[in-house]
Order: C-alpha cells, then structure tokens, then sequence
C-alpha cells in the first residue's frame, strides 16, 4: 500500500508539474507592448500572379529542351514559395527534379520543406544531393546545417554553419547560427567566446541589420536600444517588417537558449504577424512553436529516433 501511495504521489506532481508548465506557456502575452510593432502586413501579390501567368506560358510554349523547363518549373517554385503556398512550391520543384534529376537547387528547397515536416532523414539526403552536385552553393550547408540542428546532431550541424560561414566571415546570420548551435553543443562561454572573435574580425561596414542582433547576444546592445531603432520613421514599411522578422525570431531563440520559454513563446509567434513568408526565420519559427509546445505538453511529441539522434 505504501509503494502505491508513492507511485500515486509521484503520478499526482508530475501531472502537476506538466499542468503549470502547459499554462505557464498559454498565460497572458509576456512582451511589452513598447515591443509590439504591427504594421499592414499585407503583400503586393500582382505582380507574382503575373509572373505565375508568364512562367506557366513558358513552360508550356517556349521551353523546348528539359533543362529549359526545369528551369522554368524551379523559377515557378520560388514565386509559390514567396507566395506561402508551399505544397504548390514543392510540387514545381519535383517537376523539376523529374525534368532534369541533378538539378541542385530543387534538392535544396526539398531539404528545406522536409526539415520543416520533420522529415530529417530524408532532408539531409535531399541536401547530401544539392551539396554534392553543386559543392559551391553555400546556402545547402546552411539548410543542411539547420536541419541537423533540428535533429539535435549538434556536432555535424557545426561542420556545416562553420562550412558556411567560411563564404562569408562578415555576415552576421551566420555568426548567429553558429552561436546558437555552439551554445546547444558546448555551452554558453564556449559560444560567447566564438561569437566575441567573429564579431571581432568581421567588416561592419555593411551595417548589416544583423548585427545589432550579434550586439544584443554579446550583452552589447539591450532590446529597447534595438527596438527604438525599429520604430525609426525613416524605414521603409518593407525594410521594418523584415527586420522585425529577423529580430522577434532571434531573440525568441536567444530567450529559449535562456531557459524563458514563455517569452520565447511569444515572440516566435510575433514572427507570423510580419507575414515574411520566404524568410528563413519565418519558415523555422513554427518548428520551433511546435517544438516548445511538445515540451510543455500543448502537443503530443511525435519524436522519432532520428530527432533525438545526437551527434
């Protein structure tokens, strides 16, 4: 009897336990209101419905080998995809692929599609396939890095961002990736330290909206110093939704490192409101809110073998 009264005791606080966290996660919106920037997010989409119009002409009426098509196909896909509409996107890059099968940049958008499903085997075999057929694309070590860091194998997805930022040393993206996988990986002064030496030896003459954020990881910059440049009127209403895209993501993923799930929580949900369907933070800021909602039990986790896979 007493046996059973632990084991009920034990079942009662982790029931608890996943009770508070599951509201803690769901309680009200956490971000100042000073930090809250809604604009019309709406899109100009007349003239991609216009390019839709051309491109499917040229498919069907001017493209005469298969790499002229797959082309046109692969070109389809990218204005799909700037649209949202990612099943329509992801069918014209397998039209392309089926068109002309080493054609690199399809493989690429796959990876990216089958990442955000979760798909993590065969996403890394799509990007394996970008990488090997174009070893000069940068973008597939950054898509395949990410994926592996979804995966949790810290330590192949470091190969791939340190791959990648060996294109470019002075952007900032890059450097923030690798914070983040490095800090998962290693730790948080092992992080700092590396992101403190490429700061340091990065060109900032660019002035790269990006590095602001690098200031604000370095404890360089606080939020309210990045927010008032934000709401600086001389941004265009575009250059201010993409910012906000990059900073609401960022920060969310600097504030879960943190071990602040709620903030984090609702900042990648601010990331929707800027409706950057294309970018790259858009795109991983629902993994994400799916992957915090499985850890405060919102959702049942539909972890596979391969997610829990470290590396």
């Amino acid at each position: 009897m007493k046996k059973l009264n632990v084991c009920l005791l034990s079942l009662l606080a982790t029931s608890l336990i996943s009770c508070t966290s599951k509201t803690e996660l769901l309680s009200d919106f956490s971000i100042p209101s000073n930090k809250i920037i809604l604009q019309d997010p709406k899109k100009d989409t007349a003239s991609d419905e216009h390019l839709i119009v051309k491109l499917n002409y040229y498919i069907e009426n001017i493209a005469k080998t298969n790499k002229e098509k797959a082309e046109g196909f692969y070109e389809l896909g990218i204005v799909y995809d700037r649209l949202g509409l990612l099943t329509s996107a992801r069918n014209m890059f397998l039209n392309s692929l089926s068109l002309l099968p080493n054609f690199a940049p399809s493989y690429n958008f796959l990876g990216i599609y089958l990442t955000l499903e979760g798909r993590f085997i065969e996403a890394n075999e799509a990007l394996d396939a970008a990488i090997e057929l174009n070893p000069k694309g940068s973008y597939a070590y950054l898509n395949r890095g990410i994926s592996l860091y979804y995966a949790k194998r810290y330590g192949i997805s470091i190969l791939d961002l340190e791959k990648f930022y060996s294109f470019n040393k002075n952007d900032p993206y890059r450097m923030i990736w690798l914070y983040i996988v490095e800090r998962e990986f290693k730790g948080e002064e092992y992080a700092f330290s590396k992101l403190q030496a490429r700061y340091a030896n990065a060109d900032k003459n660019s002035k790269e909206w990006g590095f602001d954020i690098v200031l604000h990881y370095l404890n360089l910059e606080s939020e309210d110093e990045i927010f008032k440049k934000l709401y600086d009127k001389e941004l265009s209403l575009s250059v201010r939704q993409e910012r906000l895209c990059e900073t609401y993501y960022y920060l969310a993923k600097l504030n879960e490192l943190n071990g602040k799930d709620k903030i984090a929580y609702d900042y990648y949900n601010l990331v929707f409101s800027t409706n950057k369907t294309d970018f790259l933070e858009y795109r991983y800021a629902s993994l994400d809110l799916n992957n915090l909602k499985k850890k405060h039990n919102i959702l049942k986790s539909s972890l596979t073998k391969n997610d829990n896979e470290k590396s």
